[in-house]
């Protein structure tokens, strides 16, 4: 398993802890957008949040993903230029991507992702540019600190997922070390 692969799957690992575990808790189901330190700045109980949040600051981009595997479930991505982002689930695709559309915010990049199946992702390697040893560096050091905030949730809820955060943090912190070596 190459580097970019153990990354994809932390990154998935993330996702999953998210969705599963902080998803389910009621101060959690509410739309919320974060700063760039990931504290949460505003918060609604449905879409009106990032609207209002919008119009004060427009979004450099907007990412509709289709989910895979699921009946066409969605994820919408909003990430402003100061940093902040929100991300929002929606249980269509297509009124993910009418509803993104129909409330395009002027100025906002908007980027409609279909899912990839497997088949799609065999010789990804090939394709696109390789990352330089600094932006390789840049997005360790962002998992590390995500995977440490993640870790530092789960043993403050006193979650069973703590210690498979710190075991992903730990092999992220041998890949670094064996970079630097």
């Amino acid at each position: 398993m190459n580097i970019r692969e153990k990354i994809k799957t932390m990154n998935e690992g993330i996702r999953h802890y998210r969705r599963t575990f902080e998803a389910d808790k009621p101060e959690n189901r509410a739309v919320q957008i974060y700063d760039v330190n990931g504290k949460v700045i505003q918060k609604s109980r449905n879409l009106r949040g990032i609207l209002d949040y919008s119009r004060k600051n427009v979004p450099d981009l907007i990412v509709v993903n289709k989910v895979s595997g699921t009946s066409g479930e969605a994820n919408v991505d909003f990430h402003w230029s100061n940093g902040s982002y929100a991300a929002v689930s929606f249980a269509s695709f297509d009124v993910a991507k009418s509803w993104v559309k129909r409330r395009a915010l002027s100025g906002a990049r908007i980027q409609i992702k279909e899912a990839q199946t497997e088949q799609d992702d065999e010789g990804d390697e090939d394709e696109g540019e390789e990352l330089t040893p600094e932006q390789f560096q840049a997005a360790l050091a962002d998992l590390k600190d995500i995977l440490q905030d993640l870790s530092d949730y789960a043993e403050a809820e006193e979650d069973d997922s703590a210690e498979a955060l710190k075991t992903a943090l730990g092999s992220i912190n041998g890949i670094t070390n064996n970079k630097e070596e």
